[in-house]
């Protein structure tokens, strides 16, 4: 009887554990878009695209940037930054649940040279979302 009662309590522990363990409730709050730039200060103008699950709100460019964009009320958007664009973070933007980071997209459409506003390769820009 001792040794059915210690594994009936230790399955009672176990099943308490297992069901302690909720999901992660959904935290809003905000993101950011960091890019791995060759030309660093020396893009004039980036045209990428942002895919999420949701509509993301309070979009702002990384400081003496200029953020172009018709609309921000679906889940893919497509935006024009001008200014100097640098590596490092360029864009913020608020989410419904910033642990999943994962599920937004940035694709670089298009980026031209500050001096002369030619297309650039797009080979070595790396776009990514982060918490």
């Amino acid at each position: 009887m001792t040794r059915l009662s210690s594994r009936l309590a230790l399955a009672a522990v176990v099943a308490m554990l297992a069901c302690s363990k909720s999901p992660t409730a959904p935290q809003a709050g905000t993101l950011s878009i960091q890019l791995q730039s060759p030309n660093s200060g020396l893009d004039g103008a980036m045209i990428f695209t942002l895919t999420g699950p949701n509509p993301v709100t309070n979009v702002v460019a990384a400081a003496g940037d200029t953020l172009w964009s018709t609309d921000f009320s679906g889940n893919t958007s497509r935006v024009l930054l001008t200014g100097s664009i640098r590596s490092g973070v360029i864009l913020t933007f608020d989410v419904p649940d910033v642990n999943v980071p994962d599920q937004y997209n940035v694709t670089i459409n298009q980026v031209a040279s500050s001096s002369d506003y030619s297309l650039r390769s797009l080979v070595s820009y790396v776009p990514f979302v982060t918490k």
